[in-house]
């Protein structure tokens, strides 16, 4: 197994799609495995020659339709297999969704689905190992942590300040982070994260590397708006990122 794994933002957004980007999702390449992280319209920038015949994991944070909603595109790729990651809470919801008469649904899919209903805690999945954490939302709502060799890669998003954001973001590597108020927003009557209680988490834990991304569309209209959280970059002793639609990384 190697340590290599390479990082793609295919939706940054949160909400809805705008001019600056498509809404939530991430792809982590890693041997023969894709991992996906959310399922918002950004899925459908995912090309369909990197997942082809390979197998695909999604960790589904929760079922906001900017998270789940390109759950309607997977037709469009041919992994190997799919297999779902979800609050366990969260899965009879799940088939409610991808079901007729919203969806096709998978029963007739020409490659195996498998949901999985998880609980706060750690598994072991092929070649890597991850936990799930309980965050603080409107609704249900799960972080996920993944160690891959030495590496780990976290992502936290729809949530405010909690115990579970703070444990799944200790010692991270990569620690991918809500945005989705800006700078002096009252985050108590939200539950999504300001950037300056992100860099506090993230300083606090001890995490290499800060990427701010689930933008509030109706509060960061550009990414130049974005970019200028940049200059919060002398507070934080790792390094900060400001995820668009497109960046790549490596683990």
């Amino acid at each position: 197994m190697t340590n290599y794994a390479k990082i793609q933002f295919h939706g940054t957004n949160g909400w809805f799609d705008n001019d600056t980007g498509c809404t939530s999702c991430i792809s982590l390449h890693h041997e023969d495995c894709i991992f996906i992280f959310d399922a918002g319209t950004g899925i459908r920038r995912i090309d369909p020659n990197d997942v082809r015949d390979r197998k695909v994991i999604i960790f589904l944070s929760h079922l906001h339709l900017d998270h789940s909603v390109g759950l309607h595109f997977l037709q469009r790729f041919r992994p190997h297999s799919v297999k779902i990651i979800i609050p366990s809470d969260l899965v009879s919801s799940l088939k409610v969704l991808i079901a007729p008469p919203f969806t096709g649904g998978f029963a007739k899919s020409p490659y195996p689905v498998i949901i999985k209903g998880v609980d706060p805690g750690e598994y072991r999945q092929d070649s890597i190992t991850f936990s799930a954490y309980k965050l603080l939302h409107s609704t249900s709502v799960f972080g996920y942590r993944l160690r891959i060799g030495e590496k780990i890669f976290s992502y936290c998003v729809d949530t405010k300040s909690c115990p579970g954001l703070n444990a799944a973001a200790t010692g991270a590597n990569v620690f991918v982070c809500d945005c989705g108020l800006k700078r002096g927003q009252n985050s108590d009557s939200h539950s999504h994260m300001t950037p300056e209680e992100a860099l506090y988490v993230a300083d606090k834990a001890g995490v290499d590397r800060l990427v701010l991304t689930h933008f509030g569309c109706t509060r960061y209209t550009s990414n130049e708006e974005r970019l200028e959280l940049l200059d919060l970059s002398e507070r934080l002793l790792g390094e900060l990122l400001i995820a668009y639609d497109g960046m790549n990384l490596l683990l």
